[in-house]
């Protein structure tokens, strides 16, 4: 009886064990140097951000370094596939992240991998591939509304220019035409990188290799009949595309060439269009048949019609006015 007594124990307990080695999982992968044909980063601390949906639920339980063939490992990790795991490292005072993992019984060990770069100032590798401006009046103010795709084509990180008393780096610039107001970036990630600093909208986010999407909007009130914006081209731009989406509006600026309608989620825009843009050349639109003007002059006339209403309105009153006995 005790044989079969301890041959159950002895089976319960390596059950036990099967059992919580099937329940922990673990990450691992390679921190390498895209600025240097991919090479392996030893030594280097790995920390793992933990969400649970949208929220960081631990920034800093979760902790591993590279050994000499750049490679890390966090095992027994808890499997719950409401947990993602980012992991993340810093290289030359950058942050770089990995692809976010989600563990499961399924799949107990996956990989992620970190690539970081090398620095530069040069912006001879950033591009503009798209410039898209969409621009409407409503009551008499004009909503201009941005929208670029740029790309990094080099192989290291684009930090701009260092601005060490505000304790960050000017790497996008935007101008801003006189008299803007209500700027709204409407790009979620950048929300908390962008800054206005004078007539300069500024993304301070470094530009690794890679594309990078930015929208943003800004409104001028009280334009006008006519509206004119001028601005320098700062990076190699293909194309700036200009979407009218009133009919009575029309735009004029060298370079600027009219396309035909263009439809877009069941509104038809007028769109214009200027190419091959250079660092240096000016964008220059001016925006006509506005109501502005029109509104404005009308407004005037209201006024003085109604003043000599009540001028001739107190005469007739005095004239009528039964004389006193």
């Amino acid at each position: 009886m005790k044989p079969k007594l301890l041959l159950f124990i002895s089976f319960f307990v390596f059950a036990l064990a099967l059992s919580s080695q099937a329940q922990t999982g673990k990450i691992w992968g390679y921190v390498f140097n895209g600025s240097q044909d991919s090479a392996k980063i030893s030594n280097t601390e790995v920390n793992f951000l933990v969400y649970k949906g949208h929220n960081l639920i631990d920034d800093s339980s979760h902790v591993a370094r590279t050994n000499k063939s750049g490679k890390f490992i966090l095992a027994n990790l808890k499997i719950d596939t409401t947990l993602i795991f980012y992991p993340r490292t810093s290289f030359h005072d950058i942050v770089y992240y990995g692809k976010g993992i989600r563990l499961s019984k399924s799949e107990p060990a996956r990989e992620t991998d970190i690539v970081v770069y090398d620095t530069t100032t040069d912006k001879s590798n950033i591009q503009i591939q798209m410039d898209h401006i969409f621009i409407e009046e409503n009551e008499n103010v004009v909503t201009v509304k941005e929208i670029l795709m740029l790309q990094n084509y080099g192989t290291k990180t684009y930090t701009g220019t260092p601005v060490t008393e505000a304790g960050h780096f000017h790497v996008l610039e935007f101008p801003l035409p006189e008299n803007f107001e209500n700027v709204q970036i409407l790009t979620p990630q950048a929300q908390e990188s962008m800054t206005i600093e004078g007539n300069m909208l500024i993304d301070t986010g470094l530009f690794p290799p890679g594309m990078r999407q930015l929208s943003f909007q800004y409104d001028i009130p009280n334009p006008g009949k006519s509206w004119h914006f001028s601005r320098p081209i700062a990076f190699p731009t293909g194309s700036i595309n200009i979407f009218l989406s009133q009919p009575d509006l029309t735009i004029e600026g060298p370079g600027i060439v009219p396309m035909g309608e263009f439809p877009i989620r069941n509104i038809s825009y007028q769109r214009f269009a200027v190419k091959h843009l250079m660092p240096g050349m000016p964008l220059e639109i001016t925006l006509k048949n506005l109501s502005g003007g029109s509104k404005s002059i009308d407004l005037q006339w209201i006024v003085l019609g109604a003043v000599v209403i009540m001028f001739i309105f107190g005469i007739g009153y005095t004239m009528l006015k039964p004389a006193k006995k």
